[in-house]
C-alpha cells in the first residue's frame, strides 16, 4: 500500500484515502506480536507519510533545472549581455524576468480532511517516540516531507 500511494497520481487517490484511513491507520494493533513487530510499526508510519503527502499538494522547487534552448544565440539574447556580432554590430538584450508565482493558499481539504491531517501528524510525532530507530527515522522523515509541503 505504501508503494501505491508513492508513485499513484493524487487525483485518483485522494477519493480512496478514507477507505484505507479508516481500516489501517484508526484501529489499534490488537495481536501483542504485531504491536511489537518494527517492521509493522514502520510500515504504518511510512503509510501515514504517504497519506499526508497524498493530502496536500505537491510544490515544485523553484530552483528546479529548466533545459531553456539549444540555441547560443537564443541564450545570450535572453541574458543581459551585449552581443557583438561578426559584422560587429552591437546589440543589447534584455533579461527576462522571472514573476514571482502567487501560491494559492487554497489548499482544497475539506473540515474532515483536515481531521484526518492532523491525526497523521499527531501519528507522525508519536512514532518519533518509538523505541525501534527505522520507526523513528521514517517518522522524522515523514514530519520533514510533511512540513515542506505546508503552506
Amino acid at each position: 500500500m505504501v508503494q501505491i500511494f508513492k508513485t499513484g497520481h493524487r487525483n485518483e487517490l485522494i477519493s480512496r484515502i478514507k477507505i484505507v484511513f479508516d481500516n489501517v491507520l484508526k484501529p489499534e494493533i490488537t495481536n501483542e506480536f504485531l504491536k511489537k513487530s518494527s517492521f509493522v510499526k514502520k510500515a504504518r508510519v511510512n503509510l501515514a507519510q504517504r497519506i499526508g503527502m497524498i493530502f496536500l499538494k505537491p510544490k515544485l522547487a523553484k530552483w528546479r533545472y529548466s533545459r531553456g534552448s539549444r540555441s547560443l544565440a537564443t541564450n545570450l539574447m535572453s541574458s543581459n549581455i551585449e552581443i557583438i556580432s561578426s559584422s560587429g554590430v552591437k546589440t543589447t538584450a534584455k533579461k527576462e524576468q522571472e514573476e514571482e508565482e502567487v501560491e494559492d493558499e487554497d489548499d482544497g481539504l475539506d473540515d474532515d480532511q483536515y481531521e484526518q491531517l492532523e491525526f497523521i501528524i499527531q501519528y507522525l510525532l508519536d512514532g518519533l517516540k518509538d523505541e525501534d530507530n527505522i520507526v523513528r527515522w521514517t517518522a522524522a522523515k515523514g514530519v520533514g516531507r510533511i512540513t515542506m509541503r505546508l503552506s
